[in-house]
């Protein structure tokens, strides 16, 4: 079964909610306020099935011009719009102005209603047609199909079902279920027993029993205990549907309409919005800079102040860019569809379209800025993807963020990611849980910038093998995380721009000089080694020849990584060889023994204890062996 919705538009007292009846059978006016005073006052919802199975669920709106809040909470992820005009009284204010308004959020599949025909003949009937027909000529009801009913006596409303249906099946409008989910809240109510329950559309996504999410722009965490579509229980909701969810954990004063209910961290709440307007064709009044308004978006209302970008004043049919400065939080994506009304006198003057949800400020008149709107308005996926990265601090983002960021599902943005590499605007680092997008541009600074950094280490430390990651990323770049510069330095090395080694980086071409000091201490420190044997000797106790302690240390690092020495502390060595032969040894008395003791070993290899707990301490920082007992015995930890 496919579920649709649908919802409903027109002047005030032209038959929506007395339609809604005759299709379902049921009332949508629910307060007695309502059915006090006859007409519909909030969003109204119920929902029947369609000749061929199909589920609908319908939203009736407010047609009263001073409920017209209530009506823009409605319409957000509508499959169908029914423009309800009556036959006895044609086109009217509030019809043009909902129309304007649909337009404005991009509805593009409607329906006209003629109802009320039993209070007119076949002649007046056929008139109102043609007025209708040339008073929405151009809008995006121009080429709409027309159904002709009476909800007092049924007339046509079998065939209106039947035009629904074929009208909806014409061609699904896209849902994307693939990504996170988004509900605009435009409804909230207590039941006894449950608690809170919150109902919208359901944008994107799917919401699901025991689903943890959260809640926008108040930031509270939520759980879904129970999902409900079209008044039936379910596991799941998916996108396009009418859902309700169950929030035990939330109270009614903590959400209102407008409320967003998402995936923790795919949402950012914002104060400011890069935005398209678009002034309606009817409007009579004009839009002046930094004019106060309200701003309908999703099912949210609230204030705000409109900064027009490459203008002072937008008149009727004309568009700009524009930055609307919010006086509250909101927590919307680029490409929402937005409404615009005048302060005071309430007037619906104009929309538009989100092109940035979090931008920077940005200057009057400044062709930078301009630039940057036109960037954002024709830019296609790849492109919005690079501009955000872009305007990052430090020109990369963590790859698995950007779902949350675009709304957009993995997928697409890997297709995304694949394009941009191929065209060399992005180049990808992967660390060991995270895949880091870095812009080209700021990569190769980020090349220069540890080039330079190495060069000045390898003049400072000619005999080290390379700097140490930490190091490096304290020392060029101390924003960087330690999984951001291993993902880095590797990239650069797989590239043949830098050497990596261990937790070691250096130049590509750099080489430790074996010159007369390398070979000096080489000399030295060999000789002693090997006298020594198991009796180790310190490097404090040899005599270098007034070479520099720092040199003699990165030397002896250089020959712990060519593998002829083994680190036994910070100022012990020995010998490689000589001690995996005596690990080997040690071995194989505590598999013929179990255990053994510091004196056993100090007769075996003929040295003193100082060595043997040396190379103890060694083996048990090394999980080879443990204490078993009395500090001077030992047992396998393998």
């Amino acid at each position: 079964m496919t579920h649709w919705t649908v919802g409903t538009a027109g002047h005030i007292d032209h038959g929506k909610t007395a339609l809604i009846k005759a299709l379902t059978g049921r009332d949508t006016d629910r307060l007695e306020e309502e059915k006090k005073r006859g007409i519909t006052i909030d969003l109204g919802f119920t929902y029947f099935d369609l000749p061929g199975g199909d589920r609908v669920g319908i939203i009736d709106v407010p047609g009263h011009e001073r409920f017209i809040g209530n009506m823009l909470a409605g319409v957000s992820g509508i499959d169908l719009v029914l423009l309800v005009i009556a036959a006895d009284e044609g086109v009217m204010p509030q019809t043009a102005e909902h129309v304007e308004i649909l337009e404005q959020l991009g509805v593009t599949r409607g329906l006209i209603v003629l109802s009320k025909c039993d209070l007119v003949d076949r002649q007046l009937r056929d008139l109102v047609t043609e007025d209708v027909r040339q008073r929405l000529n151009g809008s995006c009801f121009a080429n709409a199909p027309m159904a002709y009913v009476s909800a007092v006596t049924g007339e046509g409303i079998p065939d209106l079902a039947i035009l629904m249906e074929r009208l909806l099946r014409q061609g699904p409008l896209f849902r994307n279920v693939s990504t996170f989910p988004r509900l605009f809240i435009d409804r909230i109510f207590q039941k006894k027993g449950l608690g809170t329950i919150a109902a919208g559309t359901l944008l994107s996504g799917e919401i699901a029993r025991e689903d943890r999410l959260f809640l926008y722009p108040q930031m509270l965490p939520c759980r879904i205990r129970g999902v409900q579509v079209h008044g039936q229980e379910m596991e799941k909701a998916s996108a396009g549907q009418r859902t309700a969810v169950n929030l035990p954990d939330i109270v009614c004063s903590q959400i209102r309409r407008g409320t967003v209910i998402a995936r923790e961290g795919a949402l950012r709440n914002a104060r400011l919005l890069d935005v398209r307007i678009h002034m309606c064709r009817h409007t009579k009044r004009r839009l002046l800079n930094r004019t106060r308004l309200h701003l309908y978006i999703g099912a949210a209302k609230l204030l705000c102040r409109a900064v027009l970008m490459d203008t002072e004043e937008l008149a009727a049919g004309e568009s700009g860019y524009a930055q609307l400065i919010l006086e509250e939080d909101l927590a919307v994506l680029k490409g929402d569809r937005f409404i615009l009304r005048f302060y005071s006198p309430l007037e619906t003057f104009g929309g538009g379209e989100i092109l940035d949800p979090n931008p920077v400020k940005k200057h009057r008149y400044r062709p930078k800025d301009l630039e940057e709107f036109r960037r954002e308005e024709a830019a296609d996926f790849p492109q919005e993807i690079l501009m955000y990265i872009q305007k990052q601090p430090h020109g990369f983002i963590v790859k698995q963020e950007l779902a949350a960021v675009f709304g957009a599902d993995e997928s697409s943005i890997a297709y995304a990611a694949a394009v941009l590499e191929k065209e060399e605007h992005l180049v990808s680092l992967q660390g060991k849980t995270k895949t880091f997008l870095y812009e080209r541009e700021r990569y190769e600074e980020q090349i220069s910038r540890t080039e330079a950094y190495l060069s000045r280490f390898h003049k400072e430390r000619p005999y080290r093998w390379g700097i140490g990651k930490a190091q490096l990323r304290t020392g060029c770049d101390p924003w960087m995380t330690q999984e951001f510069c291993d993902a880095f330095c590797q990239t650069a090395s797989d590239q043949g721009r830098l050497q990596t080694g261990a937790q070691l980086v250096r130049l590509k071409n750099y080489q430790v000089p074996c010159d007369g000091t390398y070979q000096k201490v080489t000399d030295i420190l060999f000789e002693n080694l090997t006298a020594g044997g198991m009796d180790f000797v310190r490097l404090r106790d040899m005599d270098f020849g007034g070479i520099a302690e720092q040199t003699v240390l990165d030397i002896c690092a250089d020959e712990l990584l060519k593998g002829k020495l083994y680190k036994l502390t910070q100022d012990c060595y020995t010998l490689a060889e000589l001690y995996e032969d005596a690990c080997a040894k040690i071995s194989a008395l505590l598999r013929q023994n179990g255990k053994i003791t510091v004196t056993e070993l100090r007769d075996l290899f003929g040295t003193n204890r100082r060595s043997i707990r040396i190379l103890l301490e060694d083996l048990d920082s090394r999980g080879i062996t443990r204490k078993d007992g009395k500090e001077s015995e030992r047992v396998s930890a393998l």
